[in-house]
C-alpha cells in the first residue's frame, strides 16, 4: 500500500518505514490542498478490505495477549486494563515502550481519550497529565499508565495527586529498567549499558503517601488487582512487575537490524562473563 508521509520537519520523513511519497508543510493546510484534486469514486471495496484487515489484526492482538505461564506480558496487562476501562475513561501514557503497548493493545471507544507524549520522549509526562486531566474533569475515571523510569521522573508530584485528593489509577509497567533505551542500543549494535533500575516498592510508596497501593507479580493475580483497582475510586498505585527481555516488533525487520541486534547481544552477554 503506497504512504504518504506529511511532515514539518524534512528529516523525519521516512524515519519510521519507507514513504512513497513524503511531503513538507503543515498537516492541516497540505490535506486541505490535497483534497481539491481528488477524484470521486466508490470505497467500498477499500473500506470492506480495511475492515478485514482490522478484523486480522484484533486477532492476533487477542492472541498475542494470551498467555499461560505466570509472568507477567505487557500486552495481556494492556489488555486486561481495556476491560475495565469506563466508557468515558481518559487514560495518560508516559513515554518509553509503555506507549507502544498502549498504542497497539488499548481499545478503545470514541468517549474515551489517549493522551500521550507521541514522539517527544517526554519521559514523566504521564503522572503530571493525568493530575491535570483529573482536576479538569474530576467526574471521569483518569487512568495513568507509566514504565518505572517514567514514573521516577516525576514521583515527587505523587505528593500533590494525595493533597488534592485525586482518584486516579496509576499502573506501573516495571521491567526495572529504561527498556526502550536498551532497545535503542541494541539496535545500534552497541552492548546495553547503564538502564538498570534499582527500584523500591511502589506499593509502599504508594501507602506511606496515605493512598491505596499494590503489587502484581503473578498473572494470575493480575485481573482481579486491575478490577479492584479500577473500582476503587481512590488514588492508588499498582505496580505490575512485567517481564523484563520484551522486544517491540520493529516496523521494518532488516538483515542490518537483526546483525545489529544480534551483535548487541553478544556484547552485553561478553560483559556480564567477564565483569
Amino acid at each position: 500500500m503506497p504512504i504518504i508521509q506529511i511532515d514539518l520537519d524534512p528529516e523525519r520523513i521516512g524515519i519510521r518505514c519507507q514513504v512513497s511519497v513524503g511531503l513538507i508543510g503543515d498537516a492541516k493546510i497540505t490535506l486541505a490542498q490535497l483534497s481539491k484534486e481528488l477524484i470521486k469514486k466508490d470505497i467500498r471495496k477499500f473500506l470492506d478490505e480495511a475492515q478485514k484487515t482490522h478484523v486480522t489484526a484484533i486477532e492476533k492482538l487477542n492472541h498475542a495477549a494470551k498467555q499461560k505461564n505466570k509472568e507477567i506480558q505487557s500486552p495481556l496487562l494492556t489488555d486486561t486494563i481495556s476491560r475495565y476501562l469506563s466508557d468515558d475513561a481518559i487514560v495518560t501514557v508516559d513515554a518509553g515502550t509503555v506507549s507502544v503497548w498502549a498504542n497497539n493493545w488499548l481499545r478503545l471507544n470514541g468517549k474515551q481519550r489517549l493522551i500521550g507524549t507521541t514522539e517527544l520522549g517526554t519521559l514523566g509526562f504521564g503522572l503530571p497529565a493525568g493530575m491535570g486531566c483529573q482536576l479538569a474533569m474530576p467526574d471521569r475515571q483518569v487512568v495513568v499508565l507509566c514504565g518505572d523510569g517514567g514514573f521516577h521522573m516525576t514521583m515527587a508530584d505523587f505528593a500533590t495527586a494525595v493533597k488534592y485528593d485525586l482518584p486516579m489509577v496509576i499502573i506501573i509497567y516495571n521491567n526495572f529498567s529504561y527498556h526502550f533505551i536498551e532497545l535503542e542500543q541494541l539496535k545500534e549494535g552497541v552492548p546495553i549499558c547503564y538502564t538498570k533500575l534499582t527500584n523500591p516498592s511502589y506499593a509502599k510508596f504508594a501507602e506511606a503517601h496515605g493512598a491505596v497501593g499494590y503489587t502484581v507479580t503473578d498473572a494470575t493475580q493480575l485481573e482481579s488487582t486491575i478490577k479492584e483497582a479500577m473500582s476503587l475510586k481512590k488514588l492508588c498505585i499498582v505496580d505490575v512487575h512485567v517481564k523484563k527481555d520484551e522486544l517491540i516488533k520493529p516496523n521494518e525487520v532488516t538483515l542490518s537490524l537483526i546483525s545489529h541486534f544480534a551483535m548487541g547481544m553478544l556484547k552485553t552477554k561478553w560483559a556480564e562473563w567477564t565483569r
